[in-house]
């Protein structure tokens, strides 16, 4: 029976080979033969190679998710935010959403808003209430007091409009939710 000699470490390199002859312990390692510490060597600096493959793709995979949950919590907020926007003082409770808010709901969420494109009637003092992401993607910019900066060539982009009458203003092409679709969302 082989035996390591423990006088030489725990990878040491000498073998009893039976008889109490002594030798230089040998592995084949892809047909070269190295001591058992090489050999031990090989295999740990293999083993930290696969290890940190294994760590960087979880390590992505984490980031990834953490993503989706920021995501996730900032269309939570948004649809909040819409829904106090969307009160009595919006034409038909109607809610603005973005196209990428659209296509998170489902693709990530796996549900289906009751999305339409319709006009946006609204009034100047709600566009502050809008959570940012959709202010910007229909370029309805508010100053530092709040209040709604006219023109943008983004908002002209989707018709922005005075509208006589009530000082109402409007865009049209806008990608909707009615406000008692944010609950089931919600849910």
């Amino acid at each position: 029976m082989t035996a390591i000699d423990p006088s030489t470490g725990f990878y040491g390199s000498t073998v009893e080979t039976g008889n109490g002859v002594l030798g230089d312990g040998m592995v084949s390692f892809g047909g070269v033969g190295v001591s058992a510490i090489e050999a031990a060597q090989f295999v740990m600096m293999h083993r930290t190679r696969v290890m940190k493959k294994v760590g960087a793709d979880r390590a992505e995979l984490a980031q990834r998710h953490l993503e989706t949950i920021r995501t996730a919590r900032q269309i939570l907020i948004d649809l909040g935010d819409l829904k106090k926007f969307s009160g009595s003082d919006v034409f038909r409770e109607r809610c603005p959403i973005t196209p990428e808010m659209r296509a998170f709901l489902e693709d990530e969420v796996n549900c289906s808003p009751d999305a339409y494109t319709n006009r946006l009637v609204f009034y100047a003092s709600r566009v502050q209430h809008l959570p940012e992401s959709v202010r910007n993607y229909y370029g309805l910019y508010v100053d530092e007091d709040g209040g709604l900066i006219k023109y943008s060539d983004r908002a002209m982009e989707f018709g922005f409009e005075w509208k006589s009458g009530n000082n109402e203003y409007q865009i049209s092409g806008v990608t909707m939710i009615h406000r008692d679709g944010i609950d089931e969302l919600n849910a």
